[in-house]
């Protein structure tokens, strides 16, 4: 079986999504063709010939037509970034906007002792201080964000156990 080059299928798709309005078709296109085949975008530059092995092109054709659709990046992609975190998300989580990176700024610059983040969803404000506020030299980024991922979903937990009196299942 012939495998299409990396290059035509990316050229097909962004393509496809400039027909169709989408803002930033090539960067869209990249990103979904880099993640359906398990590539980084600076390999897939590096050799636009090297084929698209066929379930790699399966899962990036419905990417592409699920951006048609106008489903955002990060939720088919199922993370975002947010300052120097990456960030779980999916249909039921709200996807960070610019303006929390405001909010994180104004929190670092008035040092609060406590922030509560209520109602939020991904947690990204509270994760964002928090990893901001707490960094240590001697823990690796992805430890301390693990950590306090885990802690904020405990006490996310009890919050929402003392505000509506009844039992949450929180997993962490």
């Amino acid at each position: 079986m012939v495998s299409t080059p990396v290059s035509d299928a990316l050229g097909a798709a962004v393509d496809a999504l400039s027909a169709a309005s989408v803002d930033t078709p090539r960067l869209d296109a990249e990103l979904l063709l880099a993640e359906a085949t398990g590539r980084t975008r600076a390999q897939l530059a590096a050799s636009p010939e090297a084929g698209l092995e066929p379930a790699a092109g399966r899962v990036f054709a419905e990417f592409v037509r699920r951006r048609l659709r106008r489903e955002p990046i990060a939720y088919i992609l199922g993370r975002c970034g947010f300052r120097r975190i990456e960030l779980s998300v999916d249909r039921r989580v709200l996807i960070p906007r610019p303006e929390s990176e405001l909010l994180v700024e104004l929190a670092l610059e008035i040092k609060p002792c406590t922030v509560l983040d209520v109602g939020t969803g991904s947690g990204a404000i509270a994760l964002a201080v928090a990893v901001s506020v707490a960094v240590d030299a001697a823990l690796d980024d992805q430890i301390l964000v693990t950590f306090v991922a885990a802690q904020l979903a405990l006490w996310a937990g009890l919050l929402l156990t003392c505000l509506f009196d009844a039992p949450m299942d929180v997993k962490g």
